[in-house]
């Protein structure tokens, strides 16, 4: 990266601008599972080869779109809608997988911004490590400080932070 490439800044439309932080923020699902999620599962004692890996990557993702529309929460509302469509054009047309997806999406989002807000990260990290490994039931076992510390930064502020960084680099239309 060159030393005047984190001044520059980029005209893009919606939609581009959309598919572009969609794009930054799903760079960190990878990460999150390949690198962070064994040393998670480690921690709580689980073995990862019983893990539903579609599953898990499911909940990943829902929990990746929460933290980027949160990040935007005060950006335009149209940013905001070009993320969400392009996040459902990528599930496929199948509406009743749309359908499921957006009800599972809607629930967490309520439950992981009155937890964010209540700037409670410890709760939020429970609360995530429920709904990926015991179908959001409430389980002390899982209020672990280590597989927390590796969840909340590692896949929670990094992708706030790249979201936020990737749209301080954009500028968007007027109309």
């Amino acid at each position: 990266m060159k030393f005047f490439d984190k001044f520059t800044k980029w005209k893009m439309s919606f939609d581009a601008a959309g598919r572009h932080i969609l794009t930054i923020a799903m760079i960190n699902v990878k990460a999150f599972l390949k690198v962070t999620l064994p040393g998670i599962v480690d921690s709580l004692d689980i073995d990862l080869d019983t893990l539903d890996m579609d599953l898990l990557r499911a909940d990943t993702i829902i929990v990746c779109l929460w933290a980027t529309t949160k990040s935007l929460e005060n950006d335009d509302h149209r940013l905001l809608d070009a993320i969400h469509r392009k996040f459902f054009a990528a599930i496929g047309e199948d509406r009743q997988n749309q359908l499921l997806f957006l009800e599972s999406y809607r629930y967490r989002c309520t439950k992981y911004n009155k937890t964010w807000d209540a700037k409670s990260p410890v709760e939020l990290g429970h609360d995530i490590l429920c709904d990926m490994f015991n179908e959001g039931e409430l389980d002390k076992d899982l209020l672990d400080p280590i597989a927390i510390h590796l969840l909340v930064p590692s896949l929670v502020t990094d992708i706030m932070k790249d979201v936020l960084e990737a749209r301080n680099k954009i500028i968007l239309p007027d109309t």
